[in-house]
């Protein structure tokens, strides 16, 4: 036997080493992945980048009981040899929304990852516990996780899934998760930092053999995110006690549970809905629903509706009613939004009280289309507590559309960017304003917007769809009703119905001509007050006091590149922030022609992908955390004293020694020469303090040369060499 002790200074430069970047960023390529089962020249599973990982797992059609159940191999249910599907679970009351609603390929839906015990050969796999299926929505950018109870826990009333950046080893993060808090942040704005993007769904826990729960999170398309190791996470975690407060659009629901007691109450509200939180340092904050069907969103919506009528004004409460009834219609035709926005008169209306919303893009076929699911954001706040929690299942994969392949065990099925559209910089809205006094003597002013240059958004190619019709309307802020001055340039509408503040915007324009015009908001000085000037303030830049934020609200109508006569558009509602900035004289109006608004070009997105803004974004480890070789070395050493694999060469088995520092959770596994996972030693295993030694078997292996890695924790990965020979 021979021992390797490898030299710290190649240690540490190891440790240290970031992944390679392409030296010519460009928007992700779409590389053609498919990963509907069958046979590839007839249209099924294909895989051109990485064929050996061609899926071979038929998520929406089981191998037993008329396909109604998959097959099972799970050490926490030995005696459980078959799972029904989700959408098949009809005693599980959490499941109740999508029953007979299977997500099949013809709709979108793709698979990212599986684990139900079982290779893609079709041969057992150990160390199954909690069985979970991951999918994914190309046309709506919506991930979905389906994760099933196998491992059953007393005391533990809700479950928690969370998605976030996997900060282990030298990933970065990427754009992926901006979408999750219900407004959308441009590229620019995204935020630096490991605790930035951290988003949960909260739901019940049924501590019920293989009984499924779930959570939808929309993605937001990153044309740089292939250019880099970028890994998501997925924590599912069960809580013993939850207290929070959701509040917006829909009337408030509270969802508590009593330590005391066990009792627990939620509203119909809360089980109607896969609520989204934002997490920030472990603090709940402001997101949105997601409502399961179209049928419970309405019916909250017309709650709402009537309660803004008894407040303030019945007719544009009952409008908005009325608007919101035929939108709801429409969605269950085949021909929904084919005729393009213009042909649909109350959309306007019935989005306004949406911050964002995906629908449509399903295919019908001989049927109608089924409302089921719908996925909805709106105008929700949520604050609360989460306590108690116990890590119950973790997912990892690479962050699809990476052209980096790292191992085969989070080689996503469907490697390609999620995500339908991004901005790539934050819209610029000019403001002037005039004040003068009316003929009655009050103080006035008057506030001109302008938006001089194009929105610079781009479309994910690899979503399958093509703008149709692209419409833009700004949002201002304020506390009520100003004086509007007449005139289609400057018809501002009521929109907000949060009760505190109001919303007011103009109606929508072609993205394309939406330079053309001044809009303009005319105010006295007894509305939409600052309290410390008593006069109104829109948000700019160099203005200290932003008290009434100004918006952009995209409208998309977009039409699936593979179009059939049963197949719906795809209706995309968001709504992103601007920079504001106050002029005194606006410059010469260029006339455009309305029509499509083209998309940002290559050579704008490379230019992008490779700026300081965006490369300092996506790091994970905060300024703060970049440290001196010597500090590094100190902190290395702290983590992993030393690194031992032996035998080597190794025959039939080898045995890895390290010793800890500290405790924390440590990964351990064999990577070929180029780099692909071949065996998985450790995962996330919870080390103590100490001398740590595990033994594995090297008969499965190819004969060659491989790379032992350690993950410790802070994010410190060592490696080193082991041959296996025969």
């Amino acid at each position: 036997m021979k021992k390797i002790l490898p030299a710290l200074a190649g240690l540490l430069a190891m440790a240290f080493a970031q992944p390679a970047i392409s030296q010519t960023a460009t928007p992700c390529d779409v590389k053609g992945i498919r990963t509907i089962p069958g046979v590839a020249k007839l249209g099924g599973a294909y895989n051109p980048e990485y064929p050996t990982r061609r899926n071979t797992f038929n998520w929406f059609y089981g191998e037993q009981n008329s396909g109604r159940w998959w097959n099972l191999n799970c050490q926490s249910q030995p005696n459980a040899t078959a799972i029904w599907l989700p959408w098949e679970q009809s005693d599980n009351p959490l499941m109740t929304h999508i029953l007979g609603k299977r997500d099949l390929p013809g709709d979108g839906w793709e698979l990212i990852k599986r684990n139900l015990g079982y290779l893609d050969s079709g041969a057992p796999a150990a160390n199954l516990v909690n069985p979970y299926v991951v999918l994914y929505n190309k046309h709506s950018g919506m991930l979905r996780v389906f994760v099933a109870t196998g491992m059953r826990v007393q005391d533990y009333q809700f479950v928690e899934i969370k998605l976030l950046f996997n900060t282990n080893g030298a990933q970065k993060k990427a754009g992926t998760l901006n979408r999750l808090e219900g407004i959308g942040v441009p590229l620019d704005r995204t935020v630096p930092g490991p605790n930035s993007g951290e988003f949960a769904a909260v739901t019940r826990f049924l501590n019920q053999d293989t009984k499924w729960f779930m959570a939808d999170f929309p993605m937001e398309y990153d044309p740089c995110a292939c250019q880099f190791d970028s890994k998501l996470k997925i924590e599912v975690n069960l809580i013993s006690q939850a207290n929070i407060q959701i509040t917006g659009v829909t009337t408030g629901t509270l969802l508590t549970n009593n330590a005391s007691t066990g009792a627990t109450s939620t509203s119909s509200d809360f089980d109607g809905a896969i609520n989204l939180f934002k997490k920030v340092n472990g603090v709940l904050s402001a997101s949105q629903k997601t409502y399961n069907t179209i049928g419970s969103y309405s019916t909250n919506v017309r709650n709402s509706l009537t309660a803004l009528g008894a407040r303030s004004s019945v007719q544009d409460a009952n409008d908005k009613k009325t608007a919101f009834t035929q939108f709801a219609n429409s969605l269950a035709s085949n021909s929904f939004l084919k005729g393009g926005l213009n042909a649909v008169p109350y959309i306007g209306a019935a989005v306004s009280i949406m911050d964002s919303f995906f629908g449509g893009g399903k295919d019908g076929g001989s049927q109608a289309v089924s409302l089921q699911p719908m996925s909805i954001e709106m105008t929700t706040k949520m604050t609360g507590t989460l306590s108690a929690t116990a890590l119950y299942e973790a997912i990892t994969f690479n962050n699809p559309g990476t052209r980096i392949i790292t191992t085969p065990e989070e080689y996503p099925y469907y490697n390609e960017a999620l995500g339908v559209l991004s901005v790539l910089r934050t819209p610029v809205v000019e403001v002037k304003s005039t004040g003068y006094q009316d003929a009655d003597g009050r103080n006035r002013r008057l506030y001109q917007y302008r938006v001089p240059n194009p929105i610079q958004y781009v479309i994910n190619p690899a979503s399958g769809l093509e703008v149709q019709d692209f419409q833009v309307a700004l949002l201002q802020g304020g506390r009520n009703y100003p004086a509007i001055l007449p005139g289609a340039a400057t018809a501002w509408y009521y929109e907000g119905m949060s009760g505190t503040t109001h919303v007011m915007r103009t109606d929508y324009r072609d993205a394309n001509c939406l330079s053309n015009d001044i809009l303009e908001l005319d105010v006295s000085g007894d509305n939409l007050q600052d309290p410390a000037t008593s006069e109104f303030r829109p948000t700019i830049t160099n203005s200290p006091n932003v008290l009434y934020p100004t918006y952009l609200k995209f409208m998309l109508n977009l039409r699936r590149l593979n179009a059939t006569t049963t197949s719906q558009n795809v209706l995309l509602v968001l709504k992103f922030p601007v920079i504001m900035q106050e002029v005194t004289v606006f410059d010469e109006l260029i006339s455009r022609p309305c029509g499509i608004l083209p998309q940002v070009d290559v050579a704008n997105i490379q230019s992008f992908c490779t700026s300081a803004t965006y490369t300092s974004a996506v790091s994970l480890r905060s300024s703060s955390a970049a440290q001196g070789a010597g500090a590094s070395a100190v902190a290395a050493i702290a983590a992993v004293a030393a690194i031992q694999v032996y035998p080597n060469p190794a025959n039939d088995a080898a045995t890895i020694n390290f010793s800890m520092a500290t405790t924390g959770q440590v990964s351990a596994y064999l990577t070929d020469v180029v780099g692909r996972r071949a065996l998985t030693i450790m995962r996330n295993e919870f080390v103590a303090v100490g001398e740590q030694r595990k033994t594995f078997s090297t008969t499965a292996l190819v004969p060659g040369l491989y790379q032992c890695v350690i993950e410790a924790p802070g994010g410190y990965r060592f490696i080193s060499q082991i041959s296996v020979e025969r």
